[in-house]
């Protein structure tokens, strides 16, 4: 396993020329040439039209419902809008009926923004809404505001300080200070007319054309400019030019072409171009001469490309680099109409640059997806997760955590095997890959940020970032950059995707429950109603998310899965798995929240118009208390929280499909879909078909129950979210704990109340500084038993709004016994939940934290990875309700296992089900029969269930309630 010290940059240098991971050769684009004449053209369909992150993320704004107070009815509407995300805010540009006193209904726009915290928008004073959605460009990096719109340029580099919040009678509303608005300028104090510009992904960058003068490549952070040329088309004399811009990363090929216009690639540099730190009046001068930058006349390579001369050239519309600057793409429209004209698009691809191939399947998603659970160990005595994503880091030698935990065994590797993919790594010809990473969430790790510092900032201040990162994109190591980045490069033809459970904190909350009593949440009180508005909040989140991967890639098939039920909810379930640590009651309610949590998913995908793949009830009678074998990992605390980032054990494997329900869960996606890639659940085989009948979801009761006596306290519910509000999640009791907010956005000089419950308790009143962000610290009394807590930031949002921000938190109890559980850490075998004293399956491992209870399988492979597996088709007798042209797949006996050398005869590669229904090259193989030591767990479990008196009575009675 490789290890970063403080000699950090030699080592990944090191490791990158001697990684086992083997990329697709692609050239980096400070190694190509724009101006060479070996750049080449070809027409391309859209489907395969790469489009750039740009274009797709940042500057097209969402069409979005949001809800607005309209201060002339008094009340909330409803209105649908095109939404703008910048860092800390939304911005939307909103047009509605209007009562006047000469009509009942008159449609006016204006500007309505939210703060990042907020649940509604407000409308926004003395900022002019322009005449289109278009006008207006963000960046989920930066809170600047660049306004296009009619021949002006302007922008508002922070809006907090140029905006105020007012308040009447009427309504909560916003008034803009004109002088936030900067426009371009010349050192003359003479306003700029722009007839076109674009701006770059993160809004430092922009190009723009200065009417009948220039076109300036624009540093929006300093205002400085770099005039690269002073031919341009002329308006006003016939028929106006029609600029399109795209450019690279930093500006350093821009790419000018439109209607009416040449094509051309220039290449800025310090040697061209007139370079200055404002716009400068004499550029305005026709005499005045500049070293215009070097330019490629695109014209005559996409005349070539589209049948020779005689096809004219007329434009080069819509042009977008791809994800690294190698490739341009636009639509084209010849001059001429004949035989051998085409209209459509071309793509031109730089010398020296050799694109990746588009993937034929990425597994993106968190830990149902990585495949975390497999806990068990291969012959060499190492689990199966594969490398780079199984490193518990250490802060002082400089080693970033990497928990991501993707098991070669997870059903992305056995959906990529059935479809005769191959291993994702190791080949030049590498079809799909997996970046799914435990723990990630929607919002935050999926896709947005364009300056990312990894999943929970495990960048953060690391030496060699930026190296980190561009090692992770070229070999597939999750974590340390946006999952939607891979999505922006390898253009998937199919992707899967597991998401929602991290945002509501679910993980944490059961590993709660699994303490001593029955938790909180599995009660019907303020913390099992903060979890259900939590989860209300994600369908529009994760509708969200799913649009952003379908406009960044619009010709993948997207397909959402739900989460398993791993538990039965059987009354002897903690006599036949010591290691569930689950009573009845909060069985109940982890199976009621599983199902409740994939209604939302289901709608989510609904609303988004893509696939979900229904996986609720795949486990069936093999998972946690079933009466088949156990194809789920129990509860895993023999780690001590204190030192996971220095001890390779972790607390993160509780509660997840082993092996064998990942092979399961891939029979359950092949009977609703079969292939990927060529099933359809859309009308005419399009990959988005959103339905506008916007789908109810069914309350499970205890959720019902809880959010019906919300509604009998309070009318107006105030918003609530899952976030990190400290800086580690471990609090030691009598320490001082720095809060850490993972946003800003609340109420500026307000204050905010610190709680924590269990048994609640108040731990004080901070103040919001005046940007509204909350620094301080807290204190766990001592009286605090030590277990698992729901730490509380009551607050208001910027706009004034009712917030609640929650954190499950671990307090630790004294150094020696971290649990108080009255057995010194030495000597006690689980922390935070019950110790049994057995160890059935001889392991070493108490049977109460035992993540998987059970003989350990290896196979007999001399290579890294897992073996081989292959999942078998199985009979296809369900169509979804959009389905229209399915294939199905006629029965095949058999199912996905894990296999050993010796389980499987010579290996055929897999092919698709012949015309008898016959998949070959698939594995057959007995399960294992490893029932005995659940029959010893089951006889033990009994004896300490009647014994009068042992290990686990004394142990409960030492226990305080947490």
């Amino acid at each position: 396993m490789w290890a970063r010290h403080k000699i950090g940059f030699v080592l990944v240098l090191v490791f990158a020329s001697i990684s086992p991971f083997v990329m697709p050769s692609n050239v980096a684009a400070t190694d190509i040439s724009w101006l060479s004449p070996g750049v080449s053209s070809q027409e391309t369909t859209p489907e395969d039209t790469p489009l750039n992150p740009q274009v797709n993320i940042t500057h097209q704004c969402t069409r979005q419902e949001v809800g607005i107070y309209n201060r002339f009815t008094l009340k909330v509407d409803k209105v649908e809008a095109c939404v703008h995300s910048a860092k800390t805010f939304r911005l939307a540009r909103v047009t509605a009926c209007v009562p006047t006193p000469y009509s009942s209904c008159t449609a006016q726009s204006w500007l309505a923004i939210s703060f990042s915290t907020d649940q509604y928008m407000y409308r926004v004073e003395n900022l002019d809404p322009g005449v289109a959605d278009s006008c207006w460009r963000t960046s989920p990096d930066t809170d600047r505001v660049v306004v296009m719109c009619s021949g002006y340029f302007a922008t508002i580099d922070n809006i907090y300080d140029y905006i105020s919040r007012k308040q009447t009678i009427a309504e909560t509303f916003y008034q803009f200070d004109s002088s936030g608005m900067k426009p371009l300028y010349d050192d003359a104090r003479r306003f700029v007319q722009i007839y076109s510009a674009r701006t770059s992904a993160d809004n430092r960058w922009a190009i723009v054309e200065a009417r009948n003068l220039g076109l300036l490549r624009v540093n929006l952070e300093d205002r400085s400019m770099k005039l690269f040329t002073k031919d341009v088309g002329l308006h006003g004399y016939g028929r106006d030019p029609e600029y399109s811009f795209a450019f690279t990363d930093g500006g350093e090929y821009v790419a000018t072409a439109g209607g009416n216009l040449p094509a051309r690639m220039y290449k800025l540099d310090d040697t061209c171009g007139d370079d200055s730190t404002a716009f400068k009046a004499s550029w305005r001068q026709s005499e005045t001469k500049i070293s215009e930058c070097p330019y490629l006349d695109m014209a005559p390579i996409l005349r070539d490309a589209n049948g020779g001369e005689a096809a004219g050239f007329r434009s080069f519309e819509r042009l977008n680099f791809n994800y690294d600057g190698g490739q341009l793409t636009g639509y084209y429209k010849p001059g001429a109409v004949s035989e051998t004209a085409k209209v459509g698009w071309f793509t031109l691809t730089a010398e020296g640059y050799v694109p990746s191939p588009h993937l034929e399947y990425l597994a993106l998603g968190d830990s149902y997806s990585s495949g975390e659970g497999d806990t068990q160990r291969g012959r060499d005595g190492k689990k199966y997760y594969r490398e780079f994503t199984d490193v518990a880091g250490n802060k002082s030698l400089e080693i970033p955590r990497e928990m991501c935990h993707i098991s070669t065994r997870s059903y992305p590797y056995l959906l990529a095997s059935y479809m005769g993919l191959g291993k994702p790594r190791g080949q030049n010809n590498t079809l799909w890959q997996s970046v799914a990473c435990s723990g990630a969430k929607a919002r935050n790790d999926y896709m947005g940020k364009i300056l990312y510092e990894g999943q929970d900032g495990r960048l953060e201040n690391e030496p060699g970032v930026e190296l980190l990162q561009e090692e992770a994109t070229q070999n597939y190591i999750p974590g340390r950059v946006s999952q939607y980045k891979f999505v922006s490069r390898d253009l998937p033809k199919t992707v899967t995707l597991t998401a929602g459970g991290n945002d509501v904190g679910f993980g944490p909350i059961i590993t709660k429950c699994a303490e001593p009593g029955t938790c909180d949440y599995a009660k019907t009180g303020a913390q099992l109603r903060t979890l259900a508005y939590t989860m209300q909040a994600q369908r529009e989140k994760l509708k969200d998310l799913y649009e952003d991967i379908h406009r960044l890639s619009p010709a993948t098939k997207i397909y959402i899965l739900g989460y398993p039920q791993f538990i039965s909810g059987e009354e002897q379930c903690n006599v036949l798995n010591l290691n569930v640590q689950l009573n009845s009651t909060e069985q109940d309610f982890v199976r009621q929240a599983v199902s409740y949590m994939n209604d939302i998913i289901e709608a989510a995908a609904d609303d988004a118009g893509v696939m979900y793949v229904d996986i609720e009830n795949s486990l069936g009678n093999h998972a946690l208390c079933g009466d088949g074998k156990i194809y789920v990992s129990g509860i895993n605390r023999n780690c001590i929280p204190l030192l996971k980032w220095s001890s390779s054990d972790n607390c993160e494997e509780s509660f997840h499909p082993n092996h064998w329900g990942h092979q399961v869960i891939t029979d359950s996606v092949l009977s609703d879909v079969g292939d990927l890639r060529s099933y359809e659940y859309c009308v005419n085989n399009t990959v988005s078909c959103p339905n506008s009948r916007a789908p109810t979801i069914t309350i499970p009761p205890l959720f019902k129950e809880a959010l019906d006596t919300e509604a009998s306290i309070n009318s107006v519910k105030p918003k609530y979210q899952y976030a990190s509000l400290v800086n580690d999640d471990i609090l030691q009791k009598g320490e001082q704990d720095q809060l850490d907010l993972a946003y800003e956005g609340l109420e500026p000089s307000s204050s905010a109340s610190i709680s924590l419950a269990s048994d609640p308790v108040d731990l004080g009143i901070l103040k919001l500084d005046a940007k509204g962000i909350l620094t301080g610290s807290v204190s766990i009394p001592k009286e605090v038993p030590a277990g698992s807590h729901t730490l509380y930031v009551d607050a208001k949002t910027y706009s004034g709004e009712s917030i609640r921000l929650w954190q499950i938190v671990t307090v630790l109890g004294n150094d020696s016994d971290l649990d108080e559980d009255g057995i010194d850490d030495s000597e006690d075998k689980c922390l935070f939940v019950t110790s049994y004293g057995i160890d059935a399956d001889a392991d070493g491992v108490d049977d109460g934290c035992d993540t998987y209870i059970d003989e350990t399988v290896a196979d007999n492979d001399d290579d890294d990875e897992a073996t081989d597996y292959t999942a078998s088709a199985v009979s296809v007798d369900r169509m979804d309700k959009r389905s229209v042209n399915r294939t199905t797949l006629t029965d095949v006996s058999g199912a996905a296992v894990a296999l050993n050398n010796s389980d499987y005869e010579e290996y055929i590669e897999p092919t698709q089900p012949d015309n008898n229904g016959e998949v070959k090259g698939v594995y057959t193989a007995n399960e294992p029969d490893n029932n005995a030591p659940q029959i010893l767990a089951f006889i033990a479990g009994l004896l300490i269930i009647f014994a009068s008196s042992g290990l686990v009575l004394y142990t409960k009675r030492r226990r305080k309630k947490a």
